[in-house]
Formats: C-alpha cells, structure tokens, sequence
C-alpha cells in the first residue's frame, strides 16, 4: 500500500502560516466533510475527513478507488469515477453510500483518462465530461439512461447552478482555458475571455450552493495566479487575497467561504476576498499531485 497522506490536525488560533504574512490559522467554521483521492503506485487511495472549528481531523481510508470524487448535495452520498481502481471493479462511475460504505457501478466507462462526476443539486442525476467525445454526459439515475450535449465541448471540470438548469465549465487547450454556461436546452455563452485576465486561462470553476458567485483558479501555462469570483452574468470579477498557488476552490455548504489548497495547506477565505485562514495540512505522499477535493454536509 502507498504511504498514508497525512492531515495535521493541530490548530493554533490567531498564529501565522509560514510564508503567508496575516493569515491566521482556524477559527470557527460550519463543520464539513470533505473527500479526496490520490494515485499510489497499487492504485488509486481515497479518504474521508472533517473540517471544523478544530482544523483538519485525521482522515478515514474509505473502502474505494478515485482520485477525485463528489459529494451529494445531501452528503449521504458520493459519487466517482474508480479510475485507478486496486480491487478489481468494472471500470466505470460509481455511486457509494457512505452509511454502509457499499457502493454500485452506474455507467461502465473504457476511457483510461480520469474523468470527474458532479451531482445535480436535486440529487437525480449525475454529469461527466468524456475525453472520448468531448462532450457532457448527463445520468439520469432512475432510469440509468445517459444524454449527450451535442455541439457543445467542454473540458474537464464543471459546475452545476443550484436551481440545478445551468452548467459552468471551462473549455479549450495549451493555457488557454475559458469559462463557458449552459443551459440544459443546450444553448451556451461564454463566461470568461483571455483578454480579461492579462491573456491567462480560467478554469475549475464552482458555483456557490446560494447561486451568487463562480469561484475558478487563473493560471499562465507554468504558473497559478490564484482564485478569482464572478457574477454568473459575467459582472464583478473579484480577484481574491489568496497567494498565486492558491487553487482548486470549493464553496462552503453555506456559501460563506471558499475552502482551497495552496500547496500542502487547506486554506480559506471568506467570499468577499476577505479574512484568510489555515485549516490544516495535506501532506503529499509520492505520488500524491494535489486532486481537486469535495465538501459535504457533515453527518
């Protein structure tokens, strides 16, 4: 088995993070569970744990294989694709009930290219870019059956609205990704342009659970340049008071904070760029390239 990634639970409130001038370490926050995955050389190794007042808890190995996974909105469930799977499953998308921790094939896929999944916010479908066709796959999970958006390509994150009629996702190649939406008629528009943000690439965008903010990560082929907001008309682009390796945001399940990685640190700040603190430490193994994590609603 790959080494253990380990979270450092210890927080020591009002105490700076090194290299990070006026941040703060934890202080209160709506307790959250969050999901990550990484590859190890006998294959992929996922994990459970929360975030609070106290910082990072030690995290749980769950009984499954992802690099990245996704909470339902409820945070019963998770959904993933088993890329890198080390227990001999189908290869496919999955669904997994963290009560039991029993889990069901719900899409076979033969890609061997890590795809990520997102709930829909009401919890009856499922999404997935294919590297194959490079288009949106949606699952409908009572009946299983799968549509494709024709004529749209997308890239490879993406982010449901949480009237669950919409989909923010960046698009295009070679440091010159692009946010785009659209809606499930399969009519686009483009969210994001190069000229913006100094001929640099946006993408993994998340929208906020109250609809309010996009929160995506700007970056120069070699380069992050950190976390920026928007509207979701395209107005007030806000860029936020995070270090430059600042990325893979994510919203807190109370659209009040943005939780990301900055290197080995779990960090957030509040929406309005405001307020920076430490959570914890995810210290890399190896093999461990930093995946994008999930938040869910804790237990």
């Amino acid at each position: 088995m790959g080494s253990m990634l380990v979270a450092n639970s210890q927080s020591a409130t009002g105490s700076e993070v090194k290299g990070s001038p006026n941040v703060k370490r934890s202080s209160p926050l709506i307790p959250m569970r969050l999901i990550f995955g990484f590859g190890t050389r006998v294959g992929a190794m996922a994990y459970i744990t929360v975030i609070s007042a106290d910082g990072l808890a030690p995290p749980e190995e769950l009984p499954f294989s992802f690099v990245n996974g996704a909470f339902s909105f409820d945070g019963q469930f998770i959904a993933f694709h088993n890329c890198g799977d080390r227990f001999g499953n189908t290869r496919g998308i999955y669904v997994a009930n963290l009560a039991d921790r029993t889990s069901r094939l719900i899409h076979p896929l033969t890609t061997r290219i890590c795809v990520t999944v997102e709930w829909s916010p009401d919890g009856k479908r499922l999404s997935f870019p294919n590297p194959d066709d490079h288009r949106l796959h949606i699952i409908n999970l009572e009946t299983e059956e799968v549509s494709v958006t024709p004529n749209i390509e997308v890239g490879m994150l993406h982010s449901w609205s949480p009237e669950g009629d919409k989909i923010v996702f960046d698009r295009g190649s070679g440091g010159r990704r692009e946010l785009f939406i659209m809606n499930l008629e399969r009519q686009e528009r483009q969210l994001t342009y190069l000229k913006d943000f100094g001929n640099c690439e946006t993408w993994g965008p998340t929208w906020a659970p109250d609809g309010s903010r996009i929160a995506f990560s700007v970056s120069e082929p070699r380069r992050k340049l950190g976390l920026y907001t928007i509207a979701p008309d395209g107005t007030e682009i806000k860029k936020l008071a995070t270090p430059d390796t600042a990325y893979s945001p994510q919203w807190s399940t109370d659209s009040e904070w943005i939780i990301y990685r900055s290197g080995d640190d779990l960090m957030r700040i509040r929406k309005d760029g405001t307020d920076i603190h430490h959570i914890g430490n995810l210290l890399r193994n190896e093999q461990n390239s930093g995946y994008p994590f999930s938040l869910g609603a804790n237990e």
